[in-house]
């Protein structure tokens, strides 16, 4: 029997999105149970969660049309003769049923964007370690499987699902047959009613208070921005010559001033524990395939900045002695007027300052030390921050026609290229989902391997292989 285009047109365009989720799910659940670092960390538990929830549901939005029951008239046919494209569900209804219990199971995936976004704000706003977030994970977990279980097994005992056209959903009857609507019971003529409570209305909630989510992060990262301004690198240095200028000898080196994000010593001692270890976190930094060399790059780095450094130090110096004696309070030079030095030291005055700059760039060193938790913990607060927003972007993107759909059939309108890209977008959510999963290691991968070519590139992150040229 014929259908009509609008129809072949909606039964398609799943496959194609649904099968890029699967997988892209899929690979986010190996990714995670196949390293015990990530199985070991809240955010990789919970999108592996959230991904073993979209698998679930991207499945059934793959099959799209061949759950409803052969024969089915379409809602853009004639009303007598045009079906609904590869429709070939039994006529009893189970298979419909069962593709729509797991349908409705994709409400699992916008409750646990939110608890998703809990997760980020707990670590970005208020500064949450993973330990401490581990207390209340099993609530992160129970919210959004709890409550997509309860109203799958609930639409499954009152009979609420029927088709949708291009799937299997809460909707016990068939438009396109006039009056199939006139038997339902109590509970089914309510489905618009369980439409909302079911999904939609959660969904809107998620928006909203993602959406509050979003903006507090973002504050939050342009504070961080702010921190970041306020601690250059060098800052520690100019401070430290600043300071002995002022003094005077090689006292002013050693009474730098404390920077107000200067660690204690217990805090000194975290922050070298996280330090050897945020090389390890795929949170905010990402892995990578090529950590040997990426050492060794950083090494060589870090050496001639030292070295750069020193140059800078020992110029300094002999800047110090061409222009200028340091003097005391009274005028006079520290060597003259100290008893202790006869008239001859006076040609020891190089090694003294040169000393003292030695002492300042030792002083300099530990200001910086402690000054560089800030700009660290701001940078890697930021990158986890940009994580979390993107994942509520794809949420947005996800979710956006599917609920424009609904308020169009409240208001009695119906729009086919909104529905298209409902159909379209809806079963996308695991594959945005793994972009944003991946795209940490990808740009450290890059950074570190930038004559590496950029499908190369993606392919060595995607499969963690290192691949030879």
């Amino acid at each position: 029997m014929p259908s009509p285009p609008k129809s072949v047109a909606l039964a398609i365009a799943p496959k194609f999105t649904a099968l890029l989720s699967i997988c892209g799910s899929t690979g986010i659940v190996l990714k995670v149970l196949s390293n015990e670092r990530r199985r070991k960390k809240t955010m990789h538990r919970l999108v592996m969660g959230m991904s073993i929830c979209d698998i679930l549901a991207s499945i059934w939005y793959f099959t799209s049309t061949w759950a409803i029951p052969a024969g089915t008239l379409s809602w853009f046919g004639d009303g007598e003769e045009e079906t609904i494209f590869w429709a070939g569900g039994d006529q009893d209804g189970v298979s419909c049923s069962f593709a729509g219990y797991f349908n409705q199971f994709a409400v699992a995936t916008p409750l646990y964007n939110s608890t998703l976004a809990v997760f980020y704000l707990l670590v970005v706003k208020y500064g949450w370690r993973d330990n401490k977030i581990e207390k209340i994970e099993w609530i992160l977990h129970t919210i959004p499987v709890g409550y997509a279980f309860v109203t799958s097994t609930f639409a499954v005992a009152a009979k609420l699902y029927g088709m949708v056209e291009w799937t299997c959903w809460i909707l016990p009857f068939n438009p396109a047959i006039p009056g199939d609507d006139e038997d339902l019971t109590p509970i089914q003529s309510k489905f618009r009613y369980f439409q909302w409570i079911f999904l939609f209305g959660p969904v809107w909630v998620c928006i909203i208070f993602i959406s509050v989510i979003f903006v507090i992060l973002y504050r939050k990262m342009k504070s961080l921005e702010q921190i970041m301004d306020r601690y250059p690198y060098n800052s520690a240095f100019s401070s430290s010559i600043k300071v002995a200028r002022v003094s005077g000898g090689s006292e002013g080196f050693s009474g730098h001033e404390k920077s107000e994000c200067s660690p204690s010593d217990e805090g000194q001692e975290k922050e070298n524990q996280i330090t050897a270890s945020e090389n390890k976190s795929d949170i905010e930094e990402g892995d990578s395939s090529n950590k040997a060399d990426t050492s060794q790059d950083l090494s060589d780095s870090k050496k001639e900045e030292n070295d750069e450094n020193s140059n800078s130090v020992k110029e300094d110096a002999d800047l110090q002695e061409k222009h200028a004696e340091p003097t005391n309070n009274t005028g006079t030079s520290p060597i003259e007027s100290s008893p202790q030095a006869p008239e001859d030291n006076k040609g020891d005055t190089r090694e003294s300052w040169t000393a003292s700059i030695s002492k300042g760039f030792t002083a300099r060193d530990s200001t910086t030390k402690s000054n560089r938790p800030c700009g660290r913990e701001a940078t890697k607060s930021k990158k986890i921050a940009v994580q979390g927003l993107l994942y509520v972007g794809a949420f947005y993107i996800t979710w956006l026609f599917p609920t424009i759909s609904r308020i169009t059939d409240l208001i009695g309108t119906s729009y086919f290229a909104i529905q298209f890209l409902d159909t379209f977008l809806i079963p996308l959510q695991g594959f945005f989902n793994f972009c944003i999963y991946i795209r940490p290691r990808f740009i450290l991968y890059r950074k570190h391997n930038a004559d590496v070519g950029l499908f190369k590139a993606i392919l060595t992150v995607v499969t963690e292989i290192k691949i030879d040229e």
